[in-house]
């Protein structure tokens, strides 16, 4: 804020996100608008744990450190978690309501129990697939030509008939590139 904006192209402003995720502008000239607004005179508590301090007139007096101290980083609320912890409308995708981040315990450990049934039952079908898969290759012909290292035919008594078709496909196509 100390430096001129060279290029005339706004007001310059410092921006700070509020504990329910609102953001608050201070203008150049300390005064503090929250939604066009000024904000109310007090303490507002951020969403980096600090507080700032607003004056009758509406000026940005400082930040200050929170007098309740947060010890444990996972207590610490971060900017860009506060929209993830908001509860969740429902959208009537699944015919059952979005609970709010306080869920029970019990409502989790049920949510969990289903989505292990549904893992285990994907699971099942893909053990199936690949008995299906496994046994369409011992059926399908393969697509390789039978040939020895020096590019001849060998032991062609022992390969099946489709082999047979398939090498005789396979020489037909090399022999028109």
């Amino acid at each position: 804020m100390e430096k001129n904006d060279a290029t005339s192209s706004g007001t310059a402003y410092i921006i700070f996100t509020l504990k329910d995720g609102s953001e608050v502008f201070v203008d150049a000239d300390g005064f503090v608008t929250l939604d066009g607004e000024q904000l109310p005179a007090g303490e507002h508590p951020l969403s980096d744990t600090c507080i700032l301090v607003v004056d009758g007139q509406g000026q940005f007096v400082e930040t200050k450190q929170s007098a309740h101290k947060v010890t444990d980083p996972e207590q610490a609320v971060a900017p860009q978690t506060l929209a993830e912890n908001l509860p969740e409308k429902d959208n009537g995708d699944n015919g059952e309501e979005n609970l709010p981040t306080g869920e029970s315990a019990e409502a989790l450990k049920e949510k969990i129990a289903e989505l292990e049934s549904k893992l285990s039952e994907l699971a099942g079908l893909a053990r199936e697939a690949n008995a299906e898969v496994q046994k369409l290759r011992k059926k399908t012909p393969s697509t390789l030509p039978l040939s020895t290292s020096n590019g001849q035919r060998s032991n062609n008594k022992t390969a099946t008939r489709h082999e047979q078709m398939a090498h005789a496909l396979s020489q037909t196509i090399k022999s028109r590139k």
